[in-house]
């Protein structure tokens, strides 16, 4: 998918990514740092979201994982 890279300045954590619009459905992307990335699944899940890409390496950056909130944002 075709994104565009959003930041809000070096070391805030919180940065992005805005993704094209495909068959009327609008891709936003957040991202923010987990202090214990493998527990943040376990997380996620107990809050009521769900894992939508399961962990996997960003070469030079790190880790990801894509999640859902409960409402499926």
């Amino acid at each position: 998918m075709p994104s565009w890279l959003q930041s809000t300045g070096e070391g805030s954590g919180i940065d992005g990514a805005i993704g094209s619009v495909e068959e009327h459905e609008l891709h936003v992307v957040i991202t923010t740092d987990a202090d214990n990335l493998d527990a943040a699944p376990e997380r996620v899940v107990a809050a009521g979201g769900t894992i939508t890409l399961e962990r996997m390496a960003i070469p030079g950056v790190g880790w990801l994982i894509y999640a859902n909130d409960p409402n499926g944002l």
